[in-house]
């Protein structure tokens, strides 16, 4: 592949990813003896807590992230055409499930923040 080529891939992957509220980097539990050549896709929500947005959704090449994606996307498009979901249906189910994670958190006392007062 000539460099031109893999950066025109990168930058279509990288919209592509953003588009679908993910993001990519370096992967954090892959083969350490292929340094460089395995990235991680992650959820790009900031309103995730921090377990859940740095958890490693998929791990691969460049190739293979690739690959994934296109059958995310065709998953995707199935139940579209099917009429089990829309794009806003999975994003008010997306919030749901942020909200009751907040919930839950905030019903937990060692998860509530400090007011520093006894």
């Amino acid at each position: 592949m000539s460099g031109y080529s893999l950066v025109r891939q990168v930058h279509d992957l990288e919209k592509q990813l953003h588009d679908m509220g993910m993001r990519w980097g370096f992967s954090m539990f892959g083969d350490r003896s292929q340094f460089g050549d395995r990235v991680a896709v992650y959820a790009r929500d900031d309103e995730l807590p921090i377990f859940s947005r740095d958890a490693e959704l998929f791990t691969g090449t460049i190739d293979e992230v690739s690959s994934w994606l296109e059958g995310v996307q065709w998953a995707q498009n199935y139940d579209r055409m099917l009429g089990v979901s829309d794009t806003k249906r999975r994003h008010k189910r997306e919030q749901d499930v942020r909200n009751d994670q907040l919930i839950a958190m905030l019903k937990t006392p060692e998860s509530r923040p400090s007011t520093g007062k006894k």
